[in-house]
């Protein structure tokens, strides 16, 4: 088989960013890795901590953008040297086949969903319950409570179907009350209302720095339980807006 050979690979952000950003593609690389062969263990989900304004939502989006590039080309296919297993976690990225791109400097633009935790309302999380119709023979008609499936689910479901998700979960040191412990569920077990996320799915995190005194977390175990889940990847020394090509 020919070997494709790759144009140079070009960054397009600020130099100063970039080592943030190499460190989310390690550890999104590393935790497709555990999930295919350490099932058992429990991965922590990327966070990038830094105040407002300096380009967290940014390295989320660039990474959509050369995904392939940075996780596939620059990762999978260097790192795993098990041909089975990186033919596996291709697939898994991609379940209609590997992106024809030669140009690794060329944006692939794959989805980016984005929950505002603190200003969604928690049925845009989570769903709305429906009551649902079910016929019992004899005995009359009997209803039983479904939970609806929230837009962004869908739309991430979908384009899963395709290639790689990011979904961002944004202001995730301040979550609505309600909408806690099903973030909770969904870091830990990648799980929504008893519906998993598909395994092309990339959670990472996003919040502004935290006063722990102030907070008084550990008033708050399930707040303090949420942030046990996270490998936080602080965002230090930048300190004007960041806005990726």
């Amino acid at each position: 088989m020919k070997e494709t050979v790759y144009t140079a690979r070009e960054y397009k952000i600020p130099a100063s960013l970039i080592p943030f950003y190499e460190k989310l593609c390690d550890i999104v690389f590393i935790n497709l890795y555990l999930r295919k062969v350490k099932k058992e263990i429990q991965v922590l989900n990327p966070c990038l901590y830094a105040p407002s304004g300096v380009g967290k939502t940014e390295i989320a989006t660039y990474l959509a953008k050369y995904f392939y590039a940075d996780i596939v080309v620059q990762r999978i296919e260097k790192y795993i040297t098990d041909e089975n297993l990186k033919a596996d976690l291709i697939k898994t990225l991609y379940p209609n086949g590997i992106p024809k791109i030669t140009d690794l400097n060329k944006p692939e633009n794959c989805l980016v969903v984005r929950l505002l935790l603190q200003t969604y309302l928690p049925d845009e999380i989570l769903g709305v319950p429906r009551a649902v119709s079910v016929e019992v023979i004899n005995k009359g008609e009997r209803y039983i409570t479904r939970w609806t499936i929230p837009e962004w689910e869908y739309e991430l479901t979908e384009a899963s179907k395709y290639g790689p998700v990011i979904l961002l979960l944004d202001e995730l040191d301040k979550p609505a009350t309600d909408a806690v412990s099903a973030v909770l569920t969904l870091l830990s077990n990648r799980v929504i209302r008893s519906r998993e996320i598909p395994e092309n799915v990339v959670i990472i995190g996003a919040m502004q720095n935290v006063n722990y005194e102030e907070a008084d977390l550990l008033d708050n175990r399930t707040l303090e339980a949420l942030f046990r889940r996270l490998i936080f990847i602080p965002i230090e020394n930048i300190d004007i807006y960041i806005n990726t090509i």
